[in-house]
């Protein structure tokens, strides 16, 4: 069974640093990405409603 990786809200602590990418409400990626320098900064916002974050 593969494994589902976890997805985290705008604004939230980023868990670990590294890459990001938005997932629409259905887990459909996006265009928009994001770089996490350190570990704890809050993720940006997405560009639109109901998108979250998930690990590249």
């Amino acid at each position: 069974m593969p494994q589902r990786r976890e997805t985290h809200a705008p604004g939230s602590p980023a868990p670990r640093r590294g890459r990001y990418v938005a997932v629409g409400p259905r887990g459909g990626r996006t265009d928009q990405t994001a770089t996490m320098k350190r570990r704890g900064d809050n993720l940006p916002p997405t560009d639109r409603s109901g998108q979250r974050w998930k690990p590249a």
